[in-house]
């Protein structure tokens, strides 16, 4: 038996790409990113990510000892 993968329609297909920076890093390149779509989507999700854990890791609690 002989078989062949290819794939048809490359610009359909999904993928992922993970990538791990400081956040000064992500606020770089947001503000490199255009305001044009799909650039304004991934400015929105870095956004969300970097104030998420900007609220984590700057909360203050306060306890009576």
């Amino acid at each position: 038996m002989k078989t062949q993968f290819r794939i048809e329609n490359p610009d359909d297909v999904q993928m992922t790409l993970t990538t791990t920076m400081t956040a000064r890093e992500w606020k770089a390149l947001r503000d490199q990113l255009v305001s044009t779509y799909p650039s304004w989507k991934l400015s929105t999700a870095i956004t969300n990510m970097v104030n998420s854990a900007t609220k984590a890791f700057s909360a203050t609690t306060e306890s009576d000892l």
